[in-house]
């Protein structure tokens, strides 16, 4: 959809941005404001601008006058959490917390606009300009980014949360300039500061009962139930400098003023459109449309018990009636390595799937029951961190087959520091959201196709690997694997510690209780012994 571009007059801008990048980066970036706010003053709009700098190492006020650092006090935690788009539910809390108080700013401020963007967005000089002329209540510039190395450039709009699209044409519509209504947006963001005093519900807080991880998702779900329309502009694109190695690039591409036509020459092209299409869509048996996600599920083992199957029933079905192409793959082995490195072999070579683009993989153990409520959030987990490979529910079980009050007790399933053997606390299996580790077992593990891509030069990923420091003088096959995923590739691994996996004692497995028709995850219940 195109919109008429009109004439703004006398506006006054709240350019606010949070920083947390290397200084050479922000150095770039903050030029690149300057050079904006000038070309708005000449075209009669004022731009103030404001920073938070949520850096270890205070260098924001170096760069830019002391009456433009924000401080604030109180935050829910340190700046870690959040980095690199790794979202936890805190981190989520954190950095809406930075944005309100910007919100906050604006409100009480003299302000028609604010401008949100984020630290490693160069600017055109034109951006802000243009986006106060559109005269709409909530506009974001589009800009392009590549999650992973392998992916094709993508934007920072998206038409249906968390991160989705209808079809790849509402991506490669994008390359045009033009304006089009979007249902999730974020980063380079500007918005009407009328709206923000009149409709006091919109901000960055996250709604309760919903687990989206990034601010942006909460905030694009506020506007849709306050009537709040988001639109994308497609004109001016930024340079987003998502990897340090971009820096150059984006130096060069400023001061020569490369613009728009720099993103449609050199990464919008036909083969990334090529691209695109292939990642997004395919042809159906019928005959068109967009192609269904396909899910791969490994199932090894040896005893699959009457409660598993039940569960496993009822997952399988939640995943049709969600649109998925599933694909079963079984493996009956009592050596789990060899196993899954042999149903990991034939997905990767394509004979366990006749050559059919495969989107996720989920690992599930013969003595683990799923529900479809917790794979619903473990692929939300996963879809919201484009930085992860893998995220793992935890597992929950009765070492002993004896009611323990009204619950099961947290494994020890995933570990933490570094080529550690030292396993997570218990207490960590009560925290909510998720968390990033360095290894994990296999209980039930989402992993997204790029993982598996990303490992198939490596022939035995669940070998084994020798190590005096673990049991039995080596790792366990899960442990390799990740051992592996640390070696050949950048991806993170997740544990979602809010999906309580019952773990079947296979003396008790008979007395677990039929699911739960809805897919409701309920308080893990203890097993009773035979």
């Amino acid at each position: 959809m195109n919109t008429q571009l009109r004439p703004q007059p006398s506006a006054r801008v709240l350019l606010f941005c949070p920083v947390r990048v290397d200084r050479d980066i922000f150095e770039l970036v903050e030029k690149s404001h300057r050079s904006a706010g000038i070309h708005a003053q000449l075209n009669g709009i004022r731009i103030e601008r404001l920073y938070f700098d949520d850096n270890d190492s205070k260098y924001v006020g170096d760069i830019v006058p002391a009456e433009c650092v924000l401080s604030l006090e109180g935050l829910s935690e340190n700046a870690t959490g959040y980095e690199e788009h790794n979202w936890s539910a805190t981190g989520t809390s954190r950095i809406a917390d930075i944005r309100n108080a910007a919100i906050m700013q604006t409100i009480n401020g003299d302000y028609t606009h604010l401008f949100l963007v984020d630290a490693d967005l160069v600017l055109q000089t034109n951006t802000i300009t243009e986006l106060v002329k559109t005269d709409l209540t909530v506009v974001s510039e589009v800009f392009w980014s590549k999650w992973q190395i392998q992916d094709p450039w993508l934007p920072n709009v998206w038409e249906k949360n968390p991160y989705r699209f209808e079809t790849s044409q509402s991506i490669l519509n994008l390359r045009e300039p033009g304006l089009y209504r979007v249902g999730g947006l974020g980063a380079c963001t500007l918005i009407n500061a009328d709206m923000l005093r009149s409709i006091r519900s919109v901000n960055y807080t996250n709604v309760p009962g919903y687990d989206m991880w990034g601010e942006d998702r909460h905030f694009a779900m506020r506007c849709a139930v306050a009537g709040v329309p988001l639109t994308a502009s497609t004109y001016n694109p930024p340079f987003h400098v998502y990897r340090r190695e971009m820096l150059d690039e984006a130096t060069k591409w400023f001061h020569q003023d490369g613009g728009t036509a720099f993103f449609q020459d050199n990464w919008l092209t036909l083969e990334w459109a090529k691209l695109v299409r292939d990642v997004f869509d395919g042809q159906l048996p019928n005959g068109g449309g967009a192609k269904p996600p396909c899910i791969v599920l490994c199932l090894p083992g040896e005893d699959f018990s009457t409660a598993w199957v039940n569960h496993y029933t009822n997952v399988y079905t939640h995943l049709l009636k969600r649109g998925f192409s599933v694909m079963p793959l079984f493996g009956e082995s009592s050596d789990a390595a060899a196993t899954r490195g042999d149903m990991w072999r034939s997905i990767v070579s394509g004979e366990a799937t006749d050559g059919v683009r495969v989107d996720y993989v989920l690992w599930l153990d013969d003595d683990n029951l799923l529900t479809g409520q917790q794979f619903e959030q473990l692929l939300c987990t996963l879809e919201a961190n484009p930085g992860a490979g893998m995220v793992a529910g935890w597992c929950w079980c009765d070492r002993n087959g004896i009611k323990q009050g009204n619950e099961l007790t947290p494994s020890f399933g995933a570990f933490a520091e570094n080529q550690s053997t030292i396993p997570v606390s218990q207490q960590d299996a009560l925290q909510p959201g998720f968390a990033e580790y360095d290894w994990t077992g296999f209980p039930v593990v989402l992993m997204r196709w790029a993982l598996l891509e990303a490992l198939k030069e490596v022939a035995w990923p669940f070998a084994r690997i020798p190590s005096p420091r673990f049991r039995f003088g080596s790792m366990g096959e899960d442990v390799s694997f990740c051992h592996r995923v640390h070696m050949h590739t950048s991806y993170k691994i997740l544990v979602d510690r809010s999906v309580k996996v019952h773990h079947l004692k296979r003396h008790a497995v008979d007395l677990i209780p039929e699911p739960d028709q809805t897919g409701a995850v309920t308080t893990p219940v203890a097993v009773q012994s035979a």
